[in-house]
């Protein structure tokens, strides 16, 4: 390639990416104790070359189901550095990257979810990251059309590695 150990990229510059996809055949349940759900399944590696530089991170959930009234989902990205063996440490300013996602009505709401979080990097070393879920107030699903169409829709993580 055209890059060496010596070479120095622009600010804003991509560095390096990072991507996984994830598919069902069945409706995906996460309670409200949950938080690792897709373990392995849906999680990006890379090792950073600078904490001067950041991190994006874009996450697609398909097939939101609030399953009716009152209940809700958090979602957040955590990192780690010996694949969540001991290490578990919350990627960006928060450990949610949004309040809750809710819907108060006498009906359920249903569709695709869709995050980007940009992000200093944390550390040199090699990290995977991983999307963490959990219900509010009670069970929600995701892949819900997963059952009745097959065609659930896909997951997927991609980080990217932008210069500072």
């Amino acid at each position: 390639g055209l890059a060496n150990a010596n070479t120095e990229f622009p600010t804003g510059h991509v560095i390096q990416t990072s991507g996984d996809s994830y598919t069902r055949t069945a409706g995906f349940v996460i309670g409200t104790g949950s938080l690792h759900v897709f373990g392995a399944d849906l999680e990006t590696s890379l090792t950073p070359k600078s904490t001067d530089n950041y991190l994006v991170t874009w996450l697609t959930l398909p097939g939101y189901s609030n399953e009716g009234t009152g209940k809700s989902l958090k979602v957040g990205l955590r990192y780690s550095t010996d694949s969540f063996s001991s290490s578990d440490v919350t990627l960006g300013p928060r450990n949610n990257l949004d309040e809750y996602i809710y819907h108060n009505t006498t009906t359920s709401m249903q569709g695709p979810l869709t995050w980007c979080l940009w992000a200093p990097v944390p550390t040199t070393s090699a990290i995977k990251i991983r999307v963490i879920t959990q219900a509010y107030n009670a069970a929600i699903q995701l892949f819900v059309q997963a059952g009745s169409t097959g065609n659930p829709g896909v997951a997927s993580i991609v980080t990217q590695e932008i210069k500072g």
